[in-house]
C-alpha cells in the first residue's frame, strides 16, 4: 500500500487544518502518516498514523492512529503542530533518510515561503538517491499572501476579512474618542508585502472614509510626507485612521528586530514608532493598535471561499502524489478581477517559487490616500462571504 506523509510548517492560519482534511480525503485508502511537531518533528521522524473521523468533537488519540475530526478540521491553528527551523544541508539529507526508512512514498508540506524552499531541497535531495523514490509536493499557506505561483494563498482571505471588520469597528470606536485621540495607527501583518494592509481599503465603503491613509512596503516611505498627510486629514475630517503594514520601512522605530528565540529577525513595531512621532511633532493624541496574531486565528471572520480552497488544495496535493508528481507546488489559477476560479488547481515547479516573494503589483499600489479599484475587484469575491453568513459547507 502507498504510504503518504504530511506536515504543517510555518505559522498557523484559520483554515490550515482544512487543508489537512482535504489531504486525508484525497489520499483515499492510502496510509497517511502525520508529521507531528512541524519541522522539528520532520527531523525527529515523529510520524504517526493519521485518519479522518466523520464524528465531531475534540482531538482524540486512538491506539492505531491520531484522528482528525470535523471539529478540529474547522479549528484554527495546526493540528499536527507547526513552527520554523532553518535546515542545514545535513539535516535535509537526514530528513529524507528518515522518511524513506519509515516507508514513506510521498510527502506533502503545507506552508509559506520557507516551506517552498525546504520542499524544493527535499525533492532535489531525494531525486539524487538511487533505488528508492520519495515524491514531494507542496501546498501554499500564509496570511501574508507572499508565495509566488498562485493567485492567492489559503489563509489570506480570512485574515483580510478579519482586518476589514476590525478597521470598521476601530473607526467607529475612534469617532467616539476623537476629543482625546485624533490619530489612530493600525499595524497589520504581512512581513515585506502589503497585501493585508491594502485589503483594509475595502472598509472605506462602510466607514465613509477610514482608513484615510494606508502605507505599504511596496511604496517608499517619507517621514515628512507622512506627517503632512496626517495633519491635513485631521484638519479636514477631525481625525484620521492610518493603516501601516509591519514591513514598511519608516526610519522611525524598528521594522525588523532580533529575537533570542527565533533564527531570523521579526517584523513589527512600526505603528508604535510612528505614534510617538505624531505626538512629538504634531502634538496630536495618537494611539497605536497592533492587531497581531488575531489576523491568523479569528474563527469568526473565516471566509467561506478560503475554507473551500484550503480543502481543495490539500486534496489536490494527495492526488498529485498518488499520480507520481514530485517537485511541484499546487496553487490557485490566476483570475484577474473575476470570481474564484472553478477550474482545477494549477501545478508549478518548486524551482519557480522557492526563494521568491510575491509582493503587491505596482499597478495596485496606491498613494496613501488613494484607491486601488482593480485590487478591490480582485479581493471582494475572496472576503465577501463568511461561514457565519451560511455560505460554507461542512469543510
Amino acid at each position: 500500500m502507498t504510504t503518504l506523509a504530511v506536515a504543517q510548517l510555518g505559522a498557523p492560519t484559520a483554515v490550515l487544518n482544512s487543508t489537512l482534511q482535504g489531504f486525508l480525503e484525497g489520499a483515499g485508502p492510502c496510509q497517511v502518516l502525520g508529521c507531528h511537531g512541524g519541522p522539528l518533528g520532520l527531523l525527529r521522524g515523529d510520524l504517526r498514523p493519521l485518519r479522518l473521523s466523520t464524528e465531531g468533537g475534540p482531538l482524540t488519540e486512538h491506539s492505531d492512529a491520531v484522528v482528525l475530526s470535523p471539529g478540529t478540521a474547522a479549528a484554527p491553528g495546526a493540528f499536527l503542530g507547526a513552527g520554523r527551523h532553518r535546515f542545514a544541508e545535513f539535516e535535509i539529507g537526514a530528513a529524507v533518510e528518515g522518511l524513506l526508512l519509515a516507508g514513506v512514498d510521498g510527502l506533502a508540506l503545507i506552508g509559506g515561503n520557507g516551506t517552498m524552499y525546504l520542499a524544493d531541497q527535499l525533492h532535489r535531495t531525494a531525486a539524487r538517491r538511487r533505488g528508492q523514490r520519495l515524491s514531494v509536493v507542496a501546498v501554499p499557506k500564509t496570511v501574508d499572501n507572499d508565495v509566488a505561483g498562485t493567485d492567492h494563498c489559503p489563509g489570506f482571505p480570512s485574515a483580510a476579512r478579519f482586518l476589514v471588520q476590525a478597521v470598521c469597528a476601530l473607526a467607529l470606536d475612534q469617532r467616539a474618542m476623537v476629543s482625546i485621540e485624533q490619530v489612530r495607527l493600525v499595524e497589520t501583518l504581512g512581513r515585506s508585502s502589503g497585501w493585508l494592509a491594502l485589503s483594509t481599503l475595502s472598509a472605506r465603503g462602510v466607514t465613509g472614509g477610514a482608513p484615510h491613509l494606508v502605507y505599504l512596503p511596496e511604496r517608499p516611505f517619507d517621514e515628512a510626507s507622512f506627517l503632512d498627510d496626517v495633519s491635513s486629514n485631521v484638519a479636514r475630517h477631525g481625525s484620521v485612521l492610518v493603516v501601516v503594514a509591519e514591513g514598511t520601512s519608516t526610519g522611525t522605530g524598528p521594522t525588523q528586530f532580533d529575537h533570542p528565540v527565533f533564527d531570523r529577525p521579526l517584523s513589527g513595531g512600526v505603528a508604535p514608532g510612528l505614534a510617538k512621532l505624531v505626538e512629538e511633532r504634531l502634538g496630536l493624541g495618537c494611539r497605536a493598535e497592533v492587531l497581531g496574531l488575531l489576523q491568523r486565528c479569528a474563527t469568526w471572520a473565516v471566509s467561506a471561499v478560503d475554507r473551500q480552497e484550503a480543502y481543495t488544495l490539500g486534496a489536490e496535493a494527495a492526488r498529485r502524489l498518488l499520480g507520481g508528481d514530485s517537485g511541484v507546488m499546487v496553487g490557485l489559477p490566476e483570475r484577474g478581477g473575476g470570481p474564484p476560479a472553478a477550474t482545477a488547481p494549477t501545478v508549478v515547479p518548486l524551482g519557480d517559487v522557492a526563494g521568491r516573494t510575491k509582493r503587491v503589483p505596482s499597478k495596485w499600489v496606491p498613494a496613501p490616500e488613494g484607491e486601488s479599484e482593480e485590487f478591490l475587484q480582485w479581493l471582494t469575491p475572496l472576503v465577501a462571504d463568511g461561514e457565519a453568513d451560511g455560505e460554507a459547507d461542512d469543510r
